[in-house]
């Protein structure tokens, strides 16, 4: 069963005096008991109505309620009968992630939401409308057992529009309820007051789908042994589409379960693995390192410690040695008894039926100093562009003796700084030598890849993120390396810290004297209170003099719309029409179609401008070779991250990243404030060169006429070999969809569920 929570009791009085004041229709979901939805919704310009209310299940509408229902005393508006409830279907809930409501037809949306989600992780928020400044403690109770506990003092985008945000709460519950058994728990605040929405259900297998056909389901022959791995595949895919949220408080006990070493196989490596000792540390922390080294199923080659400053002897006396592979281990790091007899077999695979990779690396975690482990780090498939940003190679990384031999032949035919590579410090040998592999890898020679697998382990005192590094000489060291890498990518770029994290880094890419044109395309109707500060901000804010800026009016009828729209073109402003039924993608065609730019930028109507240098930073991305489009990073008013990229397969769509971080937060490993590719990007602001955009048909209006256009456009360009590429230093405001509204009528669910058939289909 999925979690279920909603908004405390409290905002429901805050809301309804907001209300009062504005004069002007509210309300708020208050509680989904099973099946059972409540809430409430008051005019207070006109009292005696009894308001209707959509209730919307993921934005697409589901039923509707009349508020004409008595209400509890601390909801009490009007004359005490403006409350509503309505039965949802449980097959509808088990599938859905959100609950919503609005007063129907257009009206505004009521207060509070319900989150649906599945695993042991529960999010909300709440506060104490007597002291709302106040961050409440959230206790999660199985009968008088008290299983877990927080404080709600975390930023929650349900909150916008409030005084202060910082009252979500994420609550991890623990690892012994996934026990294959239905646990009913009450969440309640440190009041004794219990949340809507409580108890909720938890019924998880802790292994999946796929452990209990492993575990229950003996193995036969013939027929029966087909059937066993048919279904065994299928249920691996359903363990994969179907993830729990789990909190990284129980990270010890997943990592006990879903990382146990695999039994040695056929195709066991015969690779001969050396190990490279590298790093300051005391004798004990060379012990730890060599130990580990030594306990590996597939026993190292040859095991040589990097003394002084003279990394590259070492190196030389394990290839001398006849290694056909390097692992560098830092001194007080460890690995996992099967590192090397898994990574190894990474290093003979071709990759894509060609060549074989130069360098495969693993994830990480951190020792906690008690015999366990914390901050794990999860990595992504190999990125160049992250790469800059912060290292995730080191620690848990395979080299092949042959890659490290041509790097260092690189770096003496070309020396960074003008000195010998042996003239530098032992971490500025290294990470020349990690950036010269990069660049061979960025000139497609070599293959770098990722084995999704915990097999290395940082020491207790290594940074627990990449974004914490704060150590200087480690911080020279890879910059040195990065920007002599910057130059032979493109001469004049320059690495610099990112602001606030200084072991984080950034790539100022060479911009031309002659900059191309951009044609910035923006559909609207009406909403001059969102056209016109998007129009203003491109003409007097934005630092960038090649620009073309074209409005498409999708049958506007306001008044003062139509007059600013005429006064456009005076100012250097194209206006075309586009005077039929809203289609994201055809109106989009239609400008770039008429655009005289070179590149394009897809704009909504309600992105405002906050920095004058936001395009400059998108057009240094896309110029790179390689790139086909480049995203940028959107906010909420209140500086919550909107849009840090877009994974694709999150519920079997796809979904933003980064929607619980604000601006300044470094993300998980401090990807919200480094440059990197993701799968796809919102077309709300997306820059591409126009020959491109035309070469693949633009955006497919005929499939996807308002959603998920832009993730169709990105997979195709991703089809041609093309990266997407997201960066954090271009900051916009975005009101999602402000001007368009939700799909919320009949018609338009059912549209929107073709445009998500139609994307599982074709991709």
């Amino acid at each position: 069963m999925p979690h279920e929570l909603g908004s405390a009791n409290g905002r429901a009085r805050e809301e309804a005096a907001r209300g009062l004041e504005q004069g002007r229709p509210e309300g708020a979901i208050t509680a989904l008991h099973g099946d059972l939805l409540f809430g409430w919704a008051f005019d207070p310009a006109r009292p005696d109505l009894r308001l209707v209310v959509e209730v919307l299940l993921d934005g697409q509408y589901a039923a509707l309620a009349r508020a004409d229902q008595w209400q509890p005393p601390e909801q009490r508006c009007g004359d005490g009968f403006h409350g509503f409830s309505v039965q949802l279907k449980l097959s509808w809930l088990q599938q859905a992630r959100q609950i919503t409501a609005c007063v129907a037809n257009a009206g505004p949306a009521l207060a509070g939401e319900v989150s649906l989600t599945d695993g042991l992780r529960v999010m909300g928020w709440v506060w104490d409308p007597l002291d709302p400044m106040r961050h409440v403690t959230v206790r999660a109770y199985e009968h008088e057992r008290c299983l877990a506990e927080t404080i709600a003092d975390r930023l929650h985008p349900a909150l916008i529009e409030q005084p202060t945000a910082d009252h979500g709460f994420v609550l991890d519950l623990p690892w012994d309820l996934a026990d294959g058994v239905p646990h009913h728990v009450k969440l309640a605040t440190d009041q004794g007051q219990l949340l809507p929405g409580t108890p909720i259900t938890v019924c998880h297998q802790p292994e999946g789908l796929a452990a209990l056909v492993r575990r229950y389901c003996v193995p036969g022959s013939g027929d029966d042994h087909a059937a066993r791995n048919l279904m065994l595949t299928l249920c691996e895919h359903q363990d994969r589409r179907a993830p729990r949220a789990l909190g990284f408080s129980q990270y010890d006990d997943w990592k006990a379960l879903h990382e146990r070493p695999l039994h040695l196989g056929e195709r066991d490596s015969r690779l001969r693995v050396g190990i490279l000792l590298y790093g300051d540390g005391d004798e004990a922390d060379v012990q730890r390192s060599r130990e580990s080294a030594l306990q590996q199923r597939c026993r190292p080659h040859a095991i040589r410690q990097a003394s002084g400053a003279d990394l590259l002897t070492a190196i030389d006396q394990l290839i001398s040695a006849d290694c056909q592979a390097v692992m560098p281990l830092r001194v007080g790091d460890r690995l996992a008894a099967h590192a090397l007899d898994l990574l190894g077999p990474c290093l003979e695979m071709p990759v894509g039926g060609s060549q074989c990779p130069v360098c495969v690396y693993a994830d990480c975690d951190q020792d906690d100093g008690e015999e366990g482990a914390r901050n794990p780090w999860l990595k992504p498939a190999w990125d160049p562009d992250l790469f800059f940003g912060l290292d995730l190679i080191s620690s848990g990384g395979l080299f092949t003796a042959d890659v490290l031999r041509a790097a260092q032949q690189r770096l003496t035919v070309d020396p960074a700084q003008g000195l010998p590579l042996r003239a530098h410090s032992l971490l500025a040998q290294w990470h020349l030598l990690l950036a010269a592999v990069v660049a061979a890898s960025a000139e497609g020679k070599h293959e770098i890849v990722h084995l999704p697998r915990l097999l290395y382990q940082r020491s207790v005192s290594a940074p627990a993120s990449p974004a914490e590094l704060t150590d200087e000489a480690e911080i020279r060291a890879r910059q040195l390396a990065l920007q002599w890498l910057a130059e032979q990518l493109s001469p004049g770029a320059r690495v610099e810290s990112c602001p606030r994290y200084p072991g984080l880094q950034r790539v100022v890419w060479p911009l031309p004297a002659d900059l191309p044109s951009v044609s910035c395309v923006i559909p609207t109707r009406d909403r001059i209170d969102l056209l016109r500060p998007c129009i203003e901000g491109l003409l007097c804010q934005t630092d960038y003099a090649p620009l073309e800026i074209i409005v498409v009016d999708n049958e506007s009828r306001c008044p003062d719309t139509l007059a600013y729209l005429s006064q456009l073109p005076a100012r250097g402003v194209r206006v075309l029409t586009y005077p039929y039924p809203f289609n994201f993608s055809a109106i989009n065609n239609l400008a770039v179609s008429e655009a005289g730019g070179e590149l394009i930028c897809l704009l909504n109507n309600d992105i405002l401008i906050r920095e004058p240098q936001w395009l400059r930073e998108m057009v240094r991305e896309l110029l790179r070779p390689g790139v086909g489009a480049v995203g940028a990073k959107l906010l909420w008013p209140n500086a919550m991250v909107q849009h840090a990229g877009v994974v694709v397969g999150i519920h079997g769509l796809a979904a933003h990243v980064g929607n619980g971080w604000h601006i300044h937060d470094p993300g998980y490993l401090g990807f919200n404030q480094v440059t990197r590719r993701y799968s796809a990007l919102t077309a709300a602001c997306l820059l591409l060169r126009r020959g491109l955009y035309e070469e693949i048909g633009g955006l497919d209006s005929m499939r996807f006429p308002i959603n998920f256009n832009d993730v169709d456009l990105c997979l195709r360009i991703r089809e041609r070999g093309l990266a997407l590429v997201w960066t954090p230093f271009a900051r916009l405001e975005h009101v999602e969809s402000a001007s368009r509204g939700t799909d919320a009528d009949p018609a338009a669910a059912a549209r929107s569920r073709r445009e998500e058939h139609h994307l599982r289909q074709c991709w």
